[in-house]
This record gives C-alpha cells, structure tokens and sequence, in this order.
C-alpha cells in the first residue's frame, strides 16, 4: 500500500513539473550547424525563475513577468544559457550568488525593472558573468534622482573585461570611478532617463578611449553647469547621438 500511494505522489509531481515547463515555449533552432533550443517563457505571470526546464536551453526570454527578486543560484542549471531577458518585471533584488553558474551568458537585458544602481550592484554580484559581451540595465531609475553625487557601481561592473555594449540610465550628477577603466572592450554606450545636469570634464574621463558610439537618449536637458573641458569625448567619437524626443544629431 505504501508503494502504491508513493508511486501517484510521484505520478503526481512528475505531472505537476511536465505542466509547469509547457507553460513555457521550447523550440529548436539551427545555429551554425547546430541546434539551439530557446525557451520563450515571456509574460506567462512567473513570479520565480521557472525550474523545470530543459537543462539545454542556451536563450531563455523571462521578459514581462511579475519577478521581483532573483534569488541565488536560481539559473544553475541553465549554464549553457547565451542568452537571458529578464526585461520589464518588477525587480528590485538580485541576490549576489543569483547569477551563478553562467560563464557562457554573453547577452543579458533587465531593462525596465526598479533596480537600484548603487544598492543593488555588489561587487561580487556580477562575477559569474566573466563572457558578457552586452548589458541592457536601462530604464530602472523610474523618479529623478536629486543632484547630489550619483556613485556608479564601478567595481561591480569592472569585472566585465569583454562587454562591449552598455546601456544604463544617468544620474543629474554622476560620477563613473577608475573600475569603467576596465571594460576596455566598450565600443557603444547608450545613457536612457538622462536625467544629466552638471556636465563636467570628468565625467566620462573613465571609459575607454576604444569607444566608438555615445548615445543619450530621453533625456530632460536642463543642464545647471558644463565644464568647458565637459564635450572633450564627443570631439574624438566617431558617432555620437543626441536624443530628445524629436530631436537626433549625429556625428559620423
């Protein structure tokens, strides 16, 4: 009787998990002579990173979910991931041992969440991601900071030596540490709510001088002070943006 009743239990579980990863869509596409199987587990109401997945899955879109916080180690088993979107949720943490196990994420959006920069970007948080080559944090600061010094994290994002593209928001006041020096493969950087006010020489002293694209898009101009040494990175870009509203200049 025993084994009876433990064989529907586990009957019961299997059918429980079997649904739950069919709430997500898994299909296989040809990648360079191989096969990629992506899960698109977007706007499907999760509130946790789904488990039950295949173990396989090299992109896995969470985009427009209700995820408040990532937990740790919630993607190790997912270590063949190239690809993560956990755009548009409600996040507000992400706990320092969340990314673990993706050595192999070179792409990963969070764009539109309630993410604090200052708070949430530890420096070990970011650590696993030693392969990242694009980084979407933009729209995260939802109500104008106040003019007091914006610290970016910079330690945290130091370690990401083979990112190229980054988008994030910018603070009326903010200030980038020696840590940006180290992303020395940046080639595009886009600010999005730039909220900028006081422009000075060093703001963005700290990039890397390989940049090749500056955007600054959304932005509400009302600049309070700009050094006369402020515009030195625009005059050696080979392609700058300016974006508000209507209004793009370009520099090619």
């Amino acid at each position: 009787m025993y084994n009876y009743r433990y064989q529907i239990v586990q009957g019961f579980v299997m059918l429980l998990s079997l649904v739950y990863a069919q709430e997500c869509n898994i299909t296989v596409h040809e990648h360079l002579s191989e096969q990629a199987k992506i899960a698109d587990c977007s706007r499907r109401g999760f509130n946790e990173v789904p488990q039950t997945l295949p173990h396989e899955i090299v992109v896995l879109d969470l985009t427009g979910n209700k995820l408040r916080d990532i937990s740790n180690f919630s993607f190790e088993n997912y270590s063949l991931l190239h690809n993560l979107s956990l755009a548009e949720n409600k996040l507000h943490i992400i706990e320092e041992q969340a990314f673990y196990g993706l050595s192999r994420l070179k792409y990963l959006n969070m764009s539109d969440n309630n993410l604090n920069l200052r708070y949430v970007y530890t420096p070990e948080i970011l650590l696993p991601l030693q392969n990242l080559t694009n980084l979407d944090i933009r729209r995260n600061i939802q109500n104008q900071p106040n003019a007091d010094v914006y610290h970016y994290p910079d330690q945290a994002f130091a370690v990401l030596k083979k990112l190229r593209y980054l988008a994030i928001d910018v603070a009326p006041n903010p200030y980038f540490g020696i840590g940006f020096q180290g992303l020395k493969n940046l080639k595009s950087l886009t600010f999005e709510f730039c909220f900028l006010k006081y422009l000075r020489g060093y703001t963005f002293e700290n990039f890397s001088s390989n940049l090749d694209e500056l955007k600054l898009t959304r932005c509400h101009f009302n600049f309070l002070e700009v050094e006369n040494n402020a515009l030195s990175l625009f005059l050696i870009l080979p392609r700058y943006i300016l974006k508000n509203h209507a209004c793009i200049l370009n520099r090619l």
